[in-house]
């Protein structure tokens, strides 16, 4: 399955933080969860996480809920239902009915 490059997630952020009148100074963008994580251990800044992604997680960090947290929409596209591998057909079926919209 294609992953496309995320550019909306800096800029969804830094819209997320606008729209309280705050702007953050971003020196650097990672896009490795695990990566990030050990950053923010390490004392070189902070960064806004999945709840699952930290979920569990050993690391050595305080994690904070967001109250309004900012949000998207995740999609799945297929090109025809009827020649797509049956077990793609079932897990496009079992998430459409577990996603709350």
């Amino acid at each position: 399955m294609p992953r496309l490059h995320e550019e909306r997630g800096l800029r969804g952020a830094l819209d997320a933080f606008a729209a309280h009148g705050l702007s953050p100074h971003v020196t650097s963008e990672v896009t490795d969860d695990y990566t990030i994580m050990a950053m923010v251990e390490e004392g070189l800044g902070v960064s806004m996480l999945y709840h699952r992604t930290v979920e569990g997680m050993q690391a050595d960090i305080r994690v904070r809920p967001i109250v309004h947290a900012p949000s998207r929409d995740v999609v799945a596209a297929w090109r025809s239902w009827d020649t797509m591998p049956i077990a793609t057909r079932r897990f496009i079926d079992y998430m459409s009915s577990h996603i709350v919209n």
